[in-house]
């Protein structure tokens, strides 16, 4: 049903959603989904679309705050209640500048998840990122030809110019690139193709080249999954329900290892939903590989050290994957941009220059580049935008991404007490290539930087500064080098804790299907089954992957309940003879 509802009636049915639960009360479903987040919306969306399926969506936050449809406003979510505020363990091999060698990861904890608060870039990865997937990880039916249906039926494409074959106009997220009228990018895209690359569009899955980056704004609101999927049939649909600040404790399981329900908690009460069909876990690379361990699933080892029973022997929590870059600074002066004024345009006429969320994006080879002309190993992204970086300062940053992190990291259980963050450690450069790359591509960026009018458009190149690396040769490798260990970071692109893999795989938790190997009834759909993690921002991927899975899911249970309708009908002859 494509209908959208009326405000009012909207108003009155989620009032009466999010009265509280009796504790007496037995919820049963069809579906289950945890995490409301980018994948979960979209799942949750899809399943409901058949009037035969009942689905639950459990979220541990509550409803995005009126800011996270402001693009410019997506940091002052962070670090608040609207965000998880994980943070890693010390490193050993980077952020040398950081407090206690350690980072602190944002994860957005509200409908919509992190995509309610994040930078917006919606860009697919690479072709040989699906192609890899399938021939090295057996991930069958994931190679690009198969995974752009999906892209294509996500995407509600108000570009300009691009190709049918790959992008689409019919799909539920608005896609733009509002980049083209500003100075400061239109200035970036000219010096990357001052050093050989042509202009491209960034989601063709060959990437190498530039362009103005994709991303889901529309009419200068945000359009996250929530804001897309959900929010214009959540009334509509009385075979979907959302229950907010419910924080899934642990899955149920059956003699038969069949997964029955979730154990989740609300105001205060502990609280069970059964599920008829499927639980479905959309809670993100971390939430996702805890709520596992939590519930039996993943290392015997780890699992025994906290007193929980073992129901499936699996690799949960390894394999972790995230982009680590470095972020180049440009500064100018304040000049009084944010005030009143630009907050009643924004919500008056959706204009100003708080919508004014905009990127340049580059795909570009180092010299040390595998596949140098299909497979480029570094992104460039420029913010247009100013962000606020003081009371005096507004800042635009370069930030240039490692695409392909060869270093591993996991994620280890506290303890058994599903309120205690995880154990998280990225093991950031534990392969010395990914320092080589990430140098070089720290070169091609800093060759870029000053051939850009920085100068001219009243912004000052802020230079690096650490007692370590000042001692050194300034722009040699080791004085990069050193650089990089101190200052790259996260860019909260976390994945690959869940892999997806063929069943006799020892690196696999779930199948192609993404299915929970060693149990039934348990699916796995978010950022954590990739494999190895897409070489671009990953939120495109997230929607593709749960578009992809949501049919799947769909498939199976349409072909159950055939077989059951057809096996109900032959005992109702039998019974009549």
């Amino acid at each position: 049903m494509n209908a959208i509802c009326g405000t009012f009636v909207k108003l009155l049915l989620i009032a009466a959603f999010s009265l509280s639960i009796n504790s007496e009360q037995t919820l049963e479903f069809d579906f289950i989904v945890v995490g409301g987040g980018s994948a979960g919306c979209v799942v949750a969306s899809r399943l409901s679309e058949n009037n035969d399926f009942s689905v639950l969506l459990l979220e541990a936050g509550g409803e995005p705050p009126i800011t996270s449809k402001i693009p410019l406003f997506a940091p002052f979510m962070w670090n608040t209640q609207f965000d998880w505020n994980y943070s890693t363990v010390p490193q050993s091999n980077a952020l040398k500048s950081k407090r206690n060698y350690q980072s602190t990861w944002t994860r957005g904890k509200m409908l919509g998840g992190t995509a309610s608060l994040n930078t917006l870039n919606f860009i697919r990865g690479n072709k040989f990122d699906f192609e890899n997937w399938e021939k090295f990880e057996g991930a069958k039916g994931w190679n690009w030809k198969d995974v752009l249906p999906y892209f294509k039926k996500s995407e509600k494409s108000y570009l300009e110019n691009v190709d049918s074959e790959l992008h689409s106009k019919d799909g539920m997220i608005p896609v733009t690139n509002p980049g083209k009228n500003n100075e400061f990018i239109s200035s970036f895209i000219a010096s990357v193709r001052d050093i050989g690359y042509d202009f491209n569009d960034p989601s063709d899955g060959n990437q190498l080249g530039v362009g103005y980056s994709q991303i889901n704004v529309f009419n200068g609101e945000r359009q996250s999954t929530y804001v897309t999927y959900i929010s214009p049939y959540r009334a509509c649909r009385e075979n979907l329900r959302i229950e907010t600040h419910a924080f899934a404790e642990k899955i149920l399981f059956d003699e038969n290892k069949r997964a029955t329900g979730v154990v989740f908690s609300k105001s205060g009460d502990r609280l069970v939903a059964k599920a008829r069909r499927e639980v479905i876990v959309s809670a993100g690379a971390i939430n996702s590989p805890q709520l596992l361990m939590l519930s039996g699933i993943g290392p015997r080892e780890q699992l025994n050290l906290h007193g929980i029973q073992t129901i499936a022997d699996l690799p949960v929590g390894e394999n972790l994957n995230d982009h680590i870059g470095l972020l180049i600074e440009f500064k100018r002066p304040f000049q009084d941009y944010f005030d009143d004024r630009l907050i009643a345009e924004f919500f008056m006429n959706k204009s100003g220059l708080l919508t004014q969320f905009a990127f340049g994006t580059a795909f570009v080879n180092t010299p040390i580049a595998d596949k140098a002309k299909e497979y480029p190993d570094i992104q460039l992204f420029l913010t247009g935008h100013p962000l606020l970086d003081s009371k005096d300062d507004l800042k635009s940053l370069l930030v240039v991404v490692l695409n392909r992190p060869q270093s591993r990291g996991h994620l280890k259980l506290k303890s058994n007490d599903p309120y205690d963050h995880p154990i998280i450690d990225p093991k950031y450069f534990l392969h010395e290539s990914d320092v080589k790359t990430l140098i070089e591509g720290v070169k091609i960026a800093m060759n870029i930087s000053r051939n850009m009018n920085a100068e001219k458009l009243g912004f000052e190149m802020k230079s690096f500064s650490a007692p370590e690396c000042d001692a050194l040769e300034k722009e040699n490798d080791d004085y990069w080098e050193c650089i990089v260990r101190h200052f790259a970071d996260t860019l909260y692109h976390f994945a690959g804790t869940c892999r997806m893999g063929s069943e006799d795989s020892e690196k696999a938790v779930v199948d192609n299907e993404l299915r929970v190997l060693g149990v039934s009834g348990l699916r796995v759909v978010d950022a954590s089954i990739m494999p190895s993690i897409v070489s671009a921002n990953p939120l495109a991927s997230i929607v593709m992957i749960a578009e992809k899975a949501s049919d799947m899911i769909k498939a199976h249970h349409k072909q159950r309940m055939n077989s059951e309708a057809k096996s109900a009908e032959n005992k109702s002859r039998f019974e009549e003879l």
